[in-house]
Order: C-alpha cells, then structure tokens, then sequence
C-alpha cells in the first residue's frame, strides 16, 4: 500500500506525492515540514479505494509549556485506558512528541486486524471522543479523521519550533520536565522500529466499543422521522444550517464530504451538487478550499452514495453541529 506525502519544496508546500511509506528519496525531497498521511492506499485514487490506519490520537493543547503537567496526566489517564480497556500492551502505544504543542499516540492496525476499507476514520474518530470525555484538558482533537489527513514524519522538523517530531518512551516521558522535553526535541532520535503483532482481545474490545457506540448513537435518533426526511427529498436541518452558515472551524473536508453526501441522498445529480458545494463553498467559509479539492471531495461523496455509505444525524454531530430543536435528535 501506498501514502500521500506533502511538504515544502522550493517555498511551497506541496501533497499529492504518492510513494512507499519511509520513502527515504521522497522525504529528502523536501526542504522542511515533511508529512505523510496517517492513512494508507490500495493506489493514488483515494477518493474511491480502500484505505487502512493505525489507531491514533493527537493530543494537542495551546499553551503547551504553561499546561504543561496537565498534558501528560491527560496522556496517563489515556495510556491507563488503552491498557485496561482495549488490552493492548503499554509498549504497543507508541509515543510521540508532535513538535509543538502536545503528543501522537499510535497503535498499530496489526494490533487490532483492521482490515482496509472506506469507513474505518469513522470508527476511529467514535473512539477519540469517546476517549475525549475521560481527559481533564479534553486535549484530543477530534477533527482530524478525515482519510487524507497529513502527520508530521518522525524526526522530521517544524520549521516554527525548530524541534523534531520524536519518538519518547513512556517511562523516559514521565520523568521529564517542559525543559527536558525541549532539550530531548532539539535532535532526531534513531529508535529502531517495533514489530506489531495480532492481539485478540484488542480486536473484540476495539469491535464491542464500535458497537455499543453506535448503539447509543442509534438511540439518540428518531429513525423514522430521519427516514421521512429523505423520502419527501427533504435535507436534515443541520445540513441547512451549514449550508447557510458555512463549515465549522477546522471541518472544511469532513463538512464537504457529508454535505455532498446528503445532496445525493436526497436526489441532486454531479453537476448540481458542483454548483451547489462551489457556490457554498466561495460564499460561506471564510477560507474557501481549493476548486480541484472541492471536486475531488464531491467524486468521493458520489462513490459512498453508490456504495450505500450515507451521511447522517450522527455525523452531523461529530461536525459539532446539532440545531436546536431538531425532531431526529433525542435529548
């Protein structure tokens, strides 16, 4: 399988760079702020192949040197999680610090036997806001499982900082001041790569909490009054909401996508949800994306509707979006 890199070349960033993952001529390639994405491809047709990923988590807070003591308590509360409840063994959480302003945690998708397809970032995004309501500092960012999401690759620099992103052991991290961090940051660190193996009862425990979240999540919606808005051709009232008020901070992509997806539902043809998106897109968010990335999104929208993968009520609420008094929504 393959990865998307992006990166600065010659002052411009640049992504749709396709190669092996630790392409080591790819990555060179680049002048600073080398990623690639947390994601992996069947081929460079993202917008309609199977993709897989590891379980990850971006805990991220402004003031990192102030909330310093906080952060890592947080990455304890979730380290103890992950052990306890998804049996995974603590050095199978691999730990990084991101370079600025907090820490990647990364479990293997060998771990828990995921295998590729096209609505795994959904599962794993239910499983960061589900560990969201555990931290003190609520750290985690949850707008980040979009499936063409860029990380920043190990020991690579943040040309803002001056730091590397850097693998960190556990026990090494607990005992480090904001200065040791620092210090620790300032070089590239060799660490040899870990072999990940098929656990078991990570896989049950990963399933079992997908299920009982959407369990819950199907609990909180009237589906026959979610059903008779699309049999009167009717959009939901969140995706009014968003169209007349453009993409929450942070969700252009996910806003997009489930947006185009609920065009579809509800009827729109390609070139009527073109117009639609790109006249929402130019008069509604304050930073408008790209035309070419506009289109490439409203293709991928097209190929889940085909494929019976919709967009509703619940992703809606991962958008932070849910207008009050909607009849879908049980409260």
């Amino acid at each position: 399988m393959i990865v998307e890199y992006g990166g600065v070349q010659n002052n411009t960033f640049r992504r749709n760079i396709f190669g092996e993952q630790n392409d080591e001529n790819i990555i060179n390639s680049f002048e600073s702020d080398t990623y690639c994405t947390i994601y992996k491809y069947d081929n460079e047709n993202i917008d309609s192949c199977n993709f897989i990923a590891p379980l990850y988590l971006d805990l991220d807070i402004d003031n990192i040197e102030e909330d310093y003591n906080k952060l890592i308590r947080d990455l304890k509360i979730l380290i103890h999680k992950l052990v306890t409840e998804f049996h995974v063994e603590q050095n199978d959480i691999q730990i990084y610090f991101s370079g600025s302003k907090g820490f990647h945690l990364i479990i293997s998708e060998n771990i828990f036997g995921f295998e590729p397809g096209r609505t795994l970032n959904k599962d794993l995004k239910k499983v960061a806001v589900y560990l969201k309501a555990y931290t003190l500092t609520k750290c985690i960012d949850t707008k980040i499982y979009d499936y063409k999401r860029l990380f920043r690759i190990n020991n690579t620099i943040n040309s803002k900082t001056g730091l590397y992103k850097v693998r960190i052991s556990y026990d090494d991290l607990i005992d480090m001041s904001y200065n040791d961090l620092i210090e620790y940051a300032s070089k590239p660190k060799d660490i040899e790569p870990d072999e990940y193996l098929y656990n078991d009862k990570a896989n049950e425990s990963f399933a079992n909490l997908i299920e009982k979240l959407n369990k819950r999540d199907r609990e909180k919606i009237n589906i026959q009054v979610a059903k008779e808005y699309i049999k009167k051709k009717e959009l939901l009232p969140c995706v009014k909401y968003i169209l007349q008020n453009g993409s929450p901070n942070g969700q252009r992509n996910n806003s997009t996508i489930a947006l185009a997806n609920s065009l579809f539902q509800v009827g729109y043809n390609q070139d009527e949800v073109i117009e639609i998106i790109t006249t929402w897109n130019e008069t509604k968010n304050e930073e408008p994306l790209p035309d070419r990335e506009i289109r490439a999104t409203i293709k991928s929208a097209y190929n889940n509707s085909k494929q019976n993968i919709y967009y509703g009520c619940s992703s809606f609420r991962e958008l932070d979006v849910c207008v009050k008094g909607c009849p879908i929504y049980k409260r």
